[in-house]
């Protein structure tokens, strides 16, 4: 009797670890079938726990411009911390970002994304500041990506 009762608790002990690895091996092959389109979605959501502290200026002097884009930035998939907004010590024909630390590109370029600001204006600024990339709002701003959506959202 002690046998049998043996060879059941093995076969019970089997069908779970059978099942254990079928749930596994079905978990990689669904999450590693994730559609292209998700992808970037992903990426952006696993940079969350890492936020991206900015410092945003208004460089072409309309009211409230940097307060609409802090607003607007902080509601984006909760990637960024604004730290501070305030007026540029003067008007800038072109939006910019400056970039302050290191090793943040991913993150630099889902911001540059998400505001459409042109690649150009991504200038490298290494200098030690309490924030990540200060963003610069200057007189395009009615040409960038981001523009019908501030302003809809946050007017």
């Amino acid at each position: 009797m002690k046998n049998n009762s043996y060879k059941k608790y093995i076969y019970y002990l089997l069908t779970l670890i059978v099942i254990a690895v079928a749930y596994y091996n079905l978990k990689i092959l669904f999450i590693n079938d994730v559609p292209k389109d998700s992808e970037k979605l992903n990426q952006t959501i696993n940079l969350t726990n890492d936020r991206l502290e900015i410092e945003i200026q208004n460089g072409c002097g309309v009211d409230n411009l940097a307060r609409k884009y802090s607003l607007f930035l902080q509601s984006e998939n909760r990637l960024f911390d604004i730290l501070e907004t305030c007026d540029a010590p003067h008007e800038y024909n072109e939006s910019i970002i400056y970039v302050h630390k290191k090793n943040i590109d991913k993150k630099i370029n889902i911001l540059t994304e998400i505001l459409g600001i042109k690649e150009k204006n991504i200038i490298n600024k290494l200098e030690t500041k309490k924030w990540d990339a200060t963003i610069i709002i200057g007189n395009d701003y009615n040409q960038l990506k981001s523009y019908n959506i501030v302003f809809e959202k946050h007017n």
